[in-house]
């Protein structure tokens, strides 16, 4: 159920336990949600516009906004893509014991970690590369060290 403040918590536990309740929401081929898994969706997390507000948000942008809760969604280990599915991991009740500031940073610290590897953060208008793994070697404890590629100019 969907709290009174409609925050990123509440939608973010409204899309688990939906793809739980389900056993799954089906992916297209592409990994994107199918469209009408996307509209259940975005009805159960609250991102249509409610009733007698001028009409609902344009499908596009609910879509979008479903595939970015995802995201959180899967960062944060609460979601997992298997095979041709969306799935809940056992992870959900776990979370939901968790301090609320302590989820503000692990959702903050996920989507930071996401952007970083997929080279989503910019500096000056410009995409930064995706972080690599260095060849030969490791960290102290034998851990792979990330460097960032060269720019191409």
């Amino acid at each position: 159920m969907l709290s009174h403040d409609r925050g990123l918590f509440a939608r973010l536990d409204a899309l688990v336990e939906l793809a739980a309740d389900r056993h799954g929401l089906a992916l297209l081929p592409g990994g994107r949600l199918a469209a009408a898994e996307a509209r259940v969706a975005a009805r159960a997390a609250g991102l249509t516009a409610p009733r007698g507000s001028g009409g609902p948000a344009p499908a596009l942008a609910q879509r979008d906004a479903v595939e970015l809760l995802r995201a959180v969604g899967e960062g944060v280990g609460l979601l997992r893509v298997r095979g041709d599915r969306l799935e809940a991991t056992s992870l959900r009740h776990a979370w939901a014991q968790i301090d609320r500031g302590l989820r503000a940073g692990l959702v903050y610290a996920a989507w930071c970690q996401q952007a970083t590897l997929t080279g989503c953060l910019s500096v000056a208008g410009r995409a930064r590369p995706p972080a690599v793994p260095q060849t030969g070697g490791g960290g102290p404890t034998g851990t792979p060290v990330f460097r960032r590629r060269p720019r191409s100019l």
